[in-house]
């Protein structure tokens, strides 16, 4: 019971039986995956790419009839070719996912971060009606691929435990580079010009290129010192080969 002059407590209810979900001693008390410095840098930089990528997505959903005007492309894109088209992804979904199991977070970055630049790059071209119709493919490309890496990344690279707080630091992420979408850049600051706001996404994607970039970089370490490894067991005679003479 509280007393007068005890120090202030808040009491989360809980479930009888149940786990306290805000109770994260047992968390910081276990040395995580997470806790390691690589495993740190590459979980930030893949935050930082999904956060983007996902930002991208939503000002495209938003930007893209109001830069692909009906007058431009026709009645037809708005009535069935958006709704249909660029939220049709469990189209290529599965085959992300399938890349990932396959070659890891590499290629399916580098796909992923190059097809949210063309996705803003169309938006450049409002008057072109193919621009406007493989923009659609590209919308429905960024959300294909930025939500089989998420989840591939947080099941595959976390240990177990790590995963609950990961999947919360990733949403809050998200949550907070989205404002930039909306309400930043929509409604547009500069009026009827779209260049500005689409620049202000498109520039800093150079940027996400460091993730895939960094996971290559751990594949080729670890494939180094697994040959290192296999060496090194059979100069002691451990290995399957004959010992070193």
């Amino acid at each position: 019971p509280y007393s007068l002059g005890d120090p202030a407590r808040l009491r989360v209810p809980s479930i009888k039986g149940a786990q306290n979900p805000f109770d994260l001693s047992e968390y910081w008390a276990t040395k995580h995956y997470i806790t390691d410095k690589r495993m740190r840098l590459r979980f930030s930089l893949f935050v930082f790419v999904f956060s983007w990528m996902m930002c991208i997505m939503s000002y495209c959903d938003g930007a893209v009839q109001v830069v692909h005007t009906e007058q431009a492309v026709g009645k037809a894109y708005g009535d069935w070719g958006f709704p249909l088209i660029s939220n049709s992804t469990f189209l290529f979904a599965p085959l992300l996912g399938r890349l990932i199991d396959k070659t890891g977070f590499v290629l399916p970055g580098l796909i992923g971060i190059t097809v949210a630049q063309l996705a803003l790059f169309m938006l450049l071209l409002p008057d072109s009606i193919g621009a406007a119709w493989l923009n659609l493919l590209f919308i429905n490309g960024v959300s294909s691929s930025a939500i089989p890496m998420q989840i591939g990344f947080l099941h595959r690279a976390l240990d177990g435990k790590a995963f609950n707080v990961a999947i919360a630091v990733v949403l809050i992420v998200q949550g907070l580079v989205g404002f930039l979408a909306n309400p930043v850049l929509t409604p547009n600051p500069w009026g009827d010009n779209t260049v500005p706001p689409i620049l202000c996404l498109l520039i800093p994607t150079g940027l996400l290129y460091a993730w895939p970039l960094y996971e290559l970089y751990l594949q080729k370490r670890a494939d180094k010192e697994e040959c290192d490894t296999l060496r090194e067991l059979k100069g002691s005679g451990l290995g399957l080969g004959p010992p070193a003479k």
